[in-house]
C-alpha cells in the first residue's frame, strides 16, 4: 500500500508518494530536488537536527512505526476491518454453500438473506455524522476502536484511513426520498465521504411513488441526478474500484425481479397478460398493466444508462434488483459479466412465460369440443402471472380454513411477509 507525505516546501504542498526526503533528520520529504535545496537555505537547516531529532523511547514503550508496513497492515486490518460475529458468520457460510452447491434460489431468498448479513457491517455515512479526524462514522464504526492510533502522528492517521477505505465496504443510498437531498450541495457533501472508498454498494430505492402518480416523473429524475453526482463525482476523484454492487428496488420490493421475463414482455407488448402484484402500501392485491410496466421502467432504464456511460475502473461488478432485462444486458457487456438467457424458457408470441397447463387445458379443449368453453376458461384461469407474494396469499386464500380460523390468519400473516 503506498504511502503519501506532502513536500515540506512552502511554495509547493504536493502530496504524493514522494522519494526525495533531507539527508540529515530523514523525517521531511520533498518532491523535488529544487523543493528540497529551496527549503533547506530558507528555513530547515535551522530546524533540522540531523539523526537525533526525536529522542529515543523511553524505557517501556513500544515502538510502533519500528515495525515492517506489512505488519502494521495487518494490526489495521484487525482493528479496522468489519467482520461478522462468529455465530452470524457460521450461517453465512451455511446459506452461502447451498447457493454454490447450485441449489435452486426460490425467489433469491438465500441471495437476499445474505445480504442482509453484508449490509449489516457496511459503513455507511448518513445526515447525521459523527466525526473522527475528518472521517464520518456512522453504524459500524472502525474508527472508534482505534482512536487512540489515529491522533498518534501523521503518518499513522493517513495509514489507517487508507486501510478504512481499502477494507471495508461502503453503502451508499440512492432514492428519491433522501434525507441528505435537501439541496445540491447537500447531497455533493453526502457523497463526498466515499471517494476513496475502494468498495462500494450502491442500494438504489424508488418507495415514494408509484407509476401514474404526480410525483412520479420527479423522482425519476431525482435518482438520475444523484446517480450523476455519485458517478461524476468518482471519476473526478480517480477512483479505482476494486468492488461495485448495484442494487434497485422499485415501489413494488423485489417483485418485477422474480418475473423480470414476463414483465419485459408486458412493457414491450399491449396485448401481454398483465401481472398480479401486492401493493405494499395497502397490502391487497393489485394488477399492472402495459402502460404502468413501461412507466415503472423509466427508473430502470435511468440506471442503465448512467452506469453504462461511467468511465470508472471497476474489478468486480454485480447487480441485482428490479432492472428489466435489455437494461440488465447492456450493463453486462458495459462491466464484461454474463448476460442473463432466456433461452431454456418457452415463451409465448408476446415473450412471457407459456404456463404448461394452461396448454394442458388448450389441447383438452381442442380434443373435446364438448367442455371446449369450460376447458379454455380454466385455462385463462391458470396462466394468469402472480409475483411471489401475491401467489402465496392467493394460494392461502384458496386453499387455507375458514377466515374465522386463527391458523388462517397466521398463514396469511406469514405469505404477506414473504
Amino acid at each position: 500500500m503506498a504511502t503519501y507525505n506532502r513536500c515540506a516546501s512552502g511554495p509547493c504542498r504536493t502530496v504524493g508518494t514522494l522519494k526525495i526526503r533531507c539527508a540529515y533528520c530523514k523525517t521531511t520529504y520533498y518532491c523535488s530536488k529544487a523543493c528540497a535545496t529551496e527549503h533547506w537555505e530558507e528555513k530547515h537547516k535551522l530546524t533540522c537536527d540531523g539523526s537525533d531529532a526525536f529522542s529515543p523511547l523511553r524505557s517501556g514503550i513500544f515502538n510502533f512505526m519500528g515495525l515492517p508496513r506489512e505488519v502494521r497492515n495487518k494490526i489495521y486490518e484487525e482493528v479496522l476491518a468489519s467482520r461478522l460475529p462468529t455465530t452470524d458468520q457460521a450461517e453465512y457460510d451455511r446459506v452461502a454453500a447451498t447457493i454454490s452447491n447450485g441449489q435452486h434460489d426460490l425467489a433469491n431468498r438465500c441471495r437476499d438473506y445474505l445480504d442482509v448479513f453484508d449490509r449489516r457491517i457496511m459503513v455507511s455515512p448518513e445526515f447525521t455524522l459523527t466525526l473522527v479526524c475528518n472521517v464520518p462514522i456512522w453504524g459500524f464504526k472502525p474508527l472508534v476502536l482505534a482512536r487512540g492510533l489515529l491522533l498518534a502522528n501523521k503518518q499513522i492517521s493517513q495509514e489507517l484511513k487508507e486501510a478504512l477505505y481499502a477494507k471495508n465496504t461502503f453503502l451508499i443510498q440512492i432514492q428519491d426520498d433522501h434525507v441528505c437531498d435537501t439541496s445540491a450541495q447537500e447531497f455533493r457533501n453526502y457523497v463526498a465521504h466515499f471517494l476513496k472508498a475502494k468498495n462500494l454498494y450502491i442500494s438504489i430505492a424508488t418507495p415514494k411513488y408509484q407509476p401514474g402518480e404526480r410525483g412520479f416523473e420527479a423522482s425519476v429524475n431525482t435518482i438520475k441526478r444523484q446517480l450523476l453526482t455519485l458517478i461524476i463525482s468518482l471519476e473526478q476523484a480517480g477512483a479505482n474500484l476494486d468492488s461495485l454492487t448495484v442494487r434497485y428496488t422499485s415501489c413494488y420490493p423485489g417483485e418485477i425481479e422474480d418475473l423480470r421475463v414476463d414483465a419485459d414482455g408486458l412493457a414491450a407488448h399491449r396485448q401481454a397478460r398483465v401481472i398480479w402484484i401486492m401493493d405494499p402500501r395497502t397490502e391487497k392485491m393489485d394488477y399492472i398493466e402495459h402502460a404502468t410496466m413501461k412507466q415503472l421502467y423509466l427508473h430502470s432504464s435511468t440506471i442503465a444508462a448512467v452506469l453504462c456511460a461511467s468511465k470508472i475502473p471497476v474489478s468486480n461488478f454485480r447487480i441485482f434488483g428490479d432492472i428489466s432485462g435489455p437494461d440488465l444486458s447492456r450493463i453486462s457487456r458495459r462491466f464484461n459479466i454474463p448476460t442473463p438467457s432466456t433461452a431454456e424458457l418457452k415463451l409465448d408470441k408476446y415473450g412471457q412465460r407459456l404456463n404448461e397447463h394452461a396448454e394442458w387445458f388448450r389441447d383438452m379443449a381442442k380434443k373435446h369440443p364438448d367442455t371446449a368453453e369450460t376447458c379454455l376458461n380454466q385455462a385463462r384461469f391458470e396462466e394468469q402471472i402472480f409475483s411471489t407474494r401475491a401467489s402465496a396469499i392467493r394460494k392461502v386464500a384458496m386453499l387455507g380454513p375458514p377466515s374465522s380460523d386463527p391458523e388462517y390468519a397466521r398463514l396469511m400473516a406469514l405469505a404477506r411477509s414473504i
